[in-house]
């Protein structure tokens, strides 16, 4: 069994790699959007480098469209 330490750390270890996973998809799409790149063409290149599903990447480029309106 593992030691209660091993445990927390490997999950605090998982949490990081999601959130810079998360970071990483939010500058991508955000160059997408700030590049004037075509949504359709955004989504899929999301989906294909960062291996998102087609919500996601819509949802991704989404946010980064309201994010850059907000300046």
């Amino acid at each position: 069994t593992l030691f209660p330490y091993t445990t927390l750390f490997r999950s605090r270890e998982a949490e990081i790699i999601q959130t810079e996973q998360i970071r990483s998809v939010m500058r991508g799409a955000s160059a997408l959007v700030e590049a004037n790149i075509p949504r359709e063409q955004s989504v899929f290149l999301l989906q294909k480098y960062w291996d998102l599903r087609p919500s996601e990447a819509k949802k991704a480029i989404w946010q980064a469209e309201n994010r850059a309106k907000k300046g």
